[in-house]
């Protein structure tokens, strides 16, 4: 087939490293060797920019406006292995802590840590999987709201055939392309839900529809007797929720959840939303924070406190500095004594105490005097209330 393909297109037999629309068209067994090109371009980017030059800010302005955003045309279409995504997080985590070739560094955050979103202690990276994931997810979408593009019609007409797609699977013989959309089906379930119109085409067990649910799915009552299929079953003749035959089948909880959804309009069918987004509609962002935000830890600076600083009218490089602060994430000695042997662990700028966070900034008698030489004329009662603060925030 692909010698036949080759003479159709009139390429060179010889040469079967042939790139279509900037991707290649034939992929061999060892999937990585395909992709090298994206570890080529991201080394070219991140070596030729001064790493010493720039500024955290700057740092993580190019690593999310060009280092990340390589590789988004080819994980649109293409699931990357984990080798290979784990390689191109290892490139860019380096570059965010100034590691050279030769020189492994000192990572004073996991890369984990750093890929979670902002409002939850992160930096606001992104995982190359996790973001993989979502990319594709956005395929499934399209087939889930029966989107008319050439791409999703082959897709129904050749795997789906009129079954729903979360029932979708695929077998060996089957596309790549295919087997990589059947695998983002699992972000779908987590956001997907159907707004019921007259609910003709919603299985009350099978399909997500309660969409004030936490879990989207209805839950029955142990005793639940009455068996129905469609959620059609459970309207009246005049398009009203059927309440007795609601508290004969599902729990208070589900109940309440779908009367919170109101009457069902009974005008058209029934169709697909995306709960995660307030418009209801699907966006890679909301898909890659599902699994970003079921893998962060519980906060303990909340949520609402980092957005205050994100969304605060002053310079990126004093927020990310902020954000160091209170994240534990700048090598004083404190926390450098911990991973590597240190012999004095004294302030080296006035030596009465161990450098700490606060003693960093805030009692330091160096810092006490830049503070009071500031414009600001920093009071003593306002650093110690700024040290209140953060111990406060548990740094």
């Amino acid at each position: 087939m692909k010698r036949g393909i080759l003479q159709e297109l009139g390429l060179n037999l010889a040469d079967t490293n042939i790139n279509y629309l900037g991707l290649p068209l034939f992929r061999s067994k060892n999937k990585d060797v395909n992709f090298n090109f994206i570890l080529d371009n991201l080394v070219s980017k991140l070596h030729g920019w001064k790493m010493k030059m720039l500024s955290k800010a700057g740092l993580a302005t190019l690593i999310k406006s060009v280092g990340l955003a390589l590789l988004v045309y080819t994980m649109q279409t293409t699931k990357l292995s984990k080798k290979l995504a784990s390689k191109i997080d290892g490139m860019v985590r380096d570059f965010w802590w100034g590691c050279e070739q030769g020189n492994r560094g000192l990572y004073l955050k996991a890369w984990d840590h750093l890929c979670l979103p902002k409002s939850r202690e992160g930096s606001g990276f992104r995982k190359s999987m996790e973001f993989n994931q979502a990319l594709l997810a956005k395929w499934g979408w399209a087939l889930l709201t029966e989107d008319q593009s050439l791409c999703c019609r082959v897709l129904r007409a050749k795997y789906l055939k009129n079954k729903p797609l979360f029932e979708a699977t695929y077998k060996d013989s089957d596309s790549w392309f295919w087997k990589n959309v059947v695998k983002s089906i699992d972000i779908l379930r987590k956001g997907a839900c159907k707004v019921i119109s007259n609910g003709e085409e919603t299985y009350v067990w099978k399909d997500p529809w309660v969409v004030h649910g936490k879990e989207l799915y209805p839950k029955p009552i142990t005793s639940c007797l009455e068996r129905v299929t469609k959620v059609a079953d459970l309207l009246t003749s005049d398009g009203e929720w059927d309440i007795p035959k609601l508290e004969s089948l599902f729990n208070t909880e589900t109940i309440s959840d779908i009367l919170k959804g109101g009457r069902p309009s009974s005008q058209g069918r029934d169709r697909w939303i995306w709960t995660k987004e307030g418009n209801r509609k699907f966006t890679t962002k909301s898909a890659y924070l599902i699994p970003a935000l079921e893998r962060a830890p519980s906060c303990v600076v909340a949520p609402a406190l980092w957005n205050r600083l994100w969304n605060s009218k002053i310079l990126e490089r004093h927020k990310i500095l902020w954000w160091g602060i209170l994240s534990n994430a700048l090598p004083i000695r404190e926390i450098l004594v911990k991973r590597i042997q240190i012999e004095d662990v004294t302030c080296p700028l006035c030596g009465e105490a161990e450098e700490s966070m606060e003693h960093l900034f805030l009692y330091c008698n160096f810092a006490y005097h830049l503070w009071k030489s500031s414009p600001w004329g920093t009071p003593l009662t306002l650093v110690v209330g700024l040290g209140t603060g953060l111990n406060f925030f548990g740094t």
